[in-house]
């Protein structure tokens, strides 16, 4: 499962948040990834531990250079968060859902890529 800035920024705030994403992937099988641009959005100091402990357990793929992918994905979605979109690219090339917060803009995205949306 792809994982949004969301559901790391709860993690974040509230180490049981994590814990419970982890417990759930685990229960599902499922591998938990997110990309550095990600990453990006959400830290901002190292006294981020919560966020340190999910960053652990999640596997941080490097940006992949899709660009003109991403953008056309905006284009053909209505929508305008490139980093939405290249977490999209990223679901449809690994055949993984998104766990977002952020449900409307992924459904769109969703929509053209074709990958699922998970609600966090």
């Amino acid at each position: 499962m792809i994982v949004d800035a969301g559901p790391l920024i709860s993690a974040d705030r509230n180490r049981r948040a994590i814990a419970a994403l982890m417990a759930a992937a685990i229960e599902a099988e499922e591998t938990l990834r997110t990309t550095q641009a990600i990453v990006a959005q959400v830290w901002r100091n190292p006294r981020q531990a919560n966020l340190a402990a999910a960053l652990a357990a999640i596997d941080v793929i490097d940006d992949f250079g899709d660009g003109r992918r991403v953008g056309e994905l905006l284009a053909a979605s209505g929508t305008n968060d490139a980093i939405d979109a290249h977490l999209a690219i990223l679901a449809r090339r690994v055949n993984e859902s998104v766990l977002t917060a952020d449900t409307e803009d992924f459904a769109k995205l969703a929509a053209v890529a074709g990958f699922r949306v998970v609600e966090w």
